[in-house]
């Protein structure tokens, strides 16, 4: 449920990181652009409105699992991976974007319109492929080579995967478009990307066990991962190209 900051030195691990693939994207870009699907203009600051009241409550429900499962979200590193951490996203996810697909179902919202769109899959795709393979080789990741080969390793990959989907569609697809279109680009973009970071101050708090200094530390540790993921949505108008980011940012941690 947590995506956590990249292991190691910010500077080399996370920030150089992020700028270079940054450049990555917006030149991947110029030769496959696309842009999002934002929503109409009338009624634009009501769906703005809804999407924070969709977050807060998530938010809520997101804390609670946690205080009622104390320890039940681990981190990502030394650790072993089954089947049952799979399953447990899965469900975890399906029951926190409730709420999310209640406002969508009261908007009339299609997937598209959380950028689930047809155009640039594959490029989005590939592109978020290069991005990990960047943070891959700065975390010094590509080291562990042989942990491609383990069962804890498939089933952390199909658990980032949900983590993947669930966070981006949330925050990418549903809160940042809507408050890219109310607010304009740069506004919408920094305010989506900053509460994605602040979502995850009860998990390294209450799970992990982290003081408020720290947790606030490390949420914002996460600041350039974030605006990484939305600036990669703005520029290829997939979710896909986010999505696969952020599951290669979480799995790379194994």
């Amino acid at each position: 449920m947590i995506a956590q900051t990249m292991p190691g030195n910010f500077w080399t691990t996370s920030l150089m990181p992020s700028v270079i693939s940054a450049l990555l994207v917006w030149a991947w870009s110029l030769k496959w652009p696309g842009t999002p699907a934002l929503p109409e203009t009338s009624g634009i600051k009501r769906q703005a409105r809804v999407s924070v009241i969709v977050v807060l409550v998530t938010g809520l429900m997101t804390t609670v699992i946690i205080l009622l499962s104390p320890g039940s979200i681990r981190t990502a590193q030394a650790r072993t991976y089954e089947f049952v951490d799979v399953i447990g996203q899965a469900i975890g996810w399906v029951l926190l974007l409730t709420p999310m697909f209640i406002a969508m179902a009261a908007g009339k919202l299609a997937w598209k319109d959380i950028q689930f769109r047809r155009s640039n899959c594959i490029s989005s795709t590939l592109l978020g492929i290069f991005v990990g393979l960047i943070f891959l080789f700065a975390g010094g990741a590509a080291d562990e080579w042989r942990t491609l080969f383990t069962l804890s390793f498939l089933w952390a990959g199909l658990q980032y995967l949900v983590v993947g989907f669930g966070e981006e569609m949330l925050f990418r697809g549903y809160v940042q478009v809507r408050w890219v279109a109310a607010l304009g680009w740069w506004r919408g973009y920094l305010f989506a990307s900053v509460i994605m970071c602040l979502f995850h101050l009860p998990a390294l708090m209450f799970s992990a066990g982290e003081s408020l200094n720290r947790a606030l530390l490390d949420t914002a540790e996460m600041i350039p991962l974030s605006l990484l993921m939305g600036y990669a949505l703005q520029r290829t108008g997939n979710i896909l190209a986010p999505v696969t980011i952020h599951f290669f940012l979480n799995w790379i941690q194994v």
